[in-house]
């Protein structure tokens, strides 16, 4: 999940977003040890990526950083940004991406 302020739409510009960014861009997560801090730690080795990991107090608070524009980016489930005004941007199904961007 991406900030909406963020130029990202799709996967490509997420990928391409991370590249530009690596060593500067916060990645925040539910917490140490969380699924979304591990998720984000396979996603910076497989994308040979610099993050800097920002744990908060939970995956509402990690969203809720993203939304205010504490952190540009979060790994969270898809129901999640369908509930709220945020961008679902590394959904890499198409029907993932269709569902959750909606």
């Amino acid at each position: 999940m991406v900030n909406p302020k963020l130029p990202v739409e799709n996967p490509e510009r997420a990928d391409r977003l991370l590249q530009r960014q690596s060593g500067k861009l916060n990645l925040a997560n539910a917490g140490a040890g969380t699924q979304s801090h591990l998720a984000g730690v396979l996603l910076a080795r497989a994308a040979k990526l610099d993050v800097i990991h920002v744990p908060y107090k939970g995956g509402g608070a990690s969203v809720g950083a993203v939304i205010a524009g504490e952190s540009p980016v979060t790994i969270t489930p898809a129901p999640a940004v369908m509930a709220i005004s945020a961008r679902a941007a590394c959904a890499r199904s198409r029907a993932a991406a269709r569902n959750a961007c909606r």
